[in-house]
């Protein structure tokens, strides 16, 4: 049994795998959750750990797991190589998410559209090589940008559950609502398009939070996969594991 667990900044999320399956899902929201969770757990082989917050594997109870315990960085040994000019900058999020789509389609490149409270457009080639992506903001943070700069245009909250809002806007938040999420809808678009053109047989896979909403509106096929980041840990779990032994 491999554990991978995604320690983000407001959730953690944790995959158990048997070999390459998805065997169970859990979602926490503190870390006291996490760790009677852990203790729980007799029979981990392997374990992995991403974590973009403050808490990571040497905070976590790993003294009953047999085999490998690891925490990912950009040092790690990965089955992908990075040449993003800043590595030490790159989120374990895309890491690891990038290492999943090269799993799920190693012969194709691959454009990882991660759609959260950021949104992330990471390119991996059929080489296994990642020279990086694009980051730009996601709909809450344009609704958020809009009344933080602005005199008087409120505060709104937006959730993927809510209908696409329509092409005009007929009052002040409806129109904020059309700018933040149709705005992205076309960016998704726009750059989808503009990789395909100079990637021949692109295949897109959208994931994070809000990805079941765009993948409904986008015009062109797509594979969502919400729980690519765990897949890709265990990718890397596994990969590591293979050497260890």
């Amino acid at each position: 049994m491999n554990v991978a667990i995604d320690i983000g900044n407001t959730r953690i999320k944790v995959g158990v795998f048997e070999k390459k399956r998805l065997w169970r899902y859990f979602d926490f929201d503190a870390l006291w959750q996490l760790q009677d969770w852990l203790k729980a757990q007799a029979h981990i082989q392997h374990l992995i750990v991403a974590s973009v917050g403050k808490y990571g594997l040497e905070n976590l109870y790993t003294a009953h797991v047999e085999g490998l315990k690891m925490q990912l960085s950009h040092e790690s040994d990965l089955p992908i190589h990075i040449t993003y000019r800043t590595p030490h900058t790159l989120g374990v999020d895309r890491i690891a998410a990038a290492a999943a789509a090269h799993t799920l389609f190693p012969a194709r490149p691959v454009l990882v559209v991660d759609i959260g409270t950021c949104i992330t457009y990471d390119l991996v080639k059929p080489t296994g090589e990642y020279p990086g992506g694009i980051i730009s903001p996601g709909v809450r943070m344009r609704l958020q940008a809009m009344h933080t700069f602005t005199a008087r245009l409120p505060r709104l909250e937006w959730s993927p559950a809510e209908e696409l809002p329509a092409l005009i806007g007929r009052s002040t938040t409806e129109a904020m609502k059309t700018g933040a999420v149709q705005g992205v809808l076309g960016e998704i678009s726009f750059f989808a398009e503009s990789f395909a053109k100079e990637y021949p047989n692109l295949q897109i896979i959208l994931c994070g939070g809000d990805a079941l909403f765009f993948k409904k509106q986008l015009k062109f096929h797509t594979f969502a996969e919400p729980k690519l980041v765990l897949i890709g840990l265990n990718r890397i779990l596994d990969y590591n594991a293979e050497k260890h032994t």
